[in-house]
């Protein structure tokens, strides 16, 4: 992907730093390689170290709200880095659950954290990423703790739509208290589903 010329804009997308050394001014960021299906994959795919690439500067989707009583992380293979960053700044004893699909065990990553996290890993175990993944039934089937709740949510764009649609309505949640972004789009995803 080469950088646009002065003044221009090219392709864009937001990634999650994992590290920024400014010694040796290198940035480490995780990509999630699926297919050839959009502009980020296939660059991810080729990339090199020593690449150029362009930063905007900090986008941050999503921060912690210490007032709230608990906190739901929701994520596939494509949201876990910004899910382990903001596991990683919750306050300290601060109650959260998070709910992870990936591949299979071996997926499994650590999560850092101060917070009180109670973690869930989904595997697909052979089955497709993709809307009809366990993800979105595995955050249906918990039990919400008591008290205010907030909620980030970061994956294929129709299975984040049933979790955002669950946490807005039978959960009970503030729709103001509910980011969950559709990270990618499955090709079987209907632009309306």
């Amino acid at each position: 992907m080469a950088l646009p010329a002065r003044g221009g804009r090219g392709p864009a997308r937001n990634y999650t730093v994992g590290a920024w050394d400014p010694g040796a001014r290198e940035l480490t960021i995780d990509a999630v390689v699926h297919g050839d299906h959009g502009r980020a994959s296939r660059w991810a795919g080729t990339a090199c170290p020593g690449d150029a690439v362009g930063v905007a500067g900090p986008r941050p989707h999503w921060t912690a709200e210490p007032e709230a009583d608990w906190t739901l992380l929701v994520a596939d293979e494509t949201g876990l880095p910004a899910l382990a960053a903001i596991a990683d700044a919750l306050p300290a004893g601060h109650p959260a659950i998070a709910v992870v699909e990936v591949a299979d065990a071996a997926e499994r990553r650590p999560l850092p954290t101060a917070a009180r996290l109670e973690v869930h890993w989904v595997h697909r175990d052979g089955a497709p990423p993709g809307p009809r993944g366990p993800l979105a039934g595995r955050v249906l089937a918990l039990e919400p703790p008591p008290g205010t709740g907030r909620a980030w949510g970061g994956g294929e764009a129709a299975a984040m739509r049933r979790v955002r649609d669950h946490l807005r309505g039978p959960c009970g949640l503030a729709a103001e208290a509910v980011s969950v972004l559709g990270y990618w789009k499955h090709r079987d995803t209907d632009r309306w589903e």
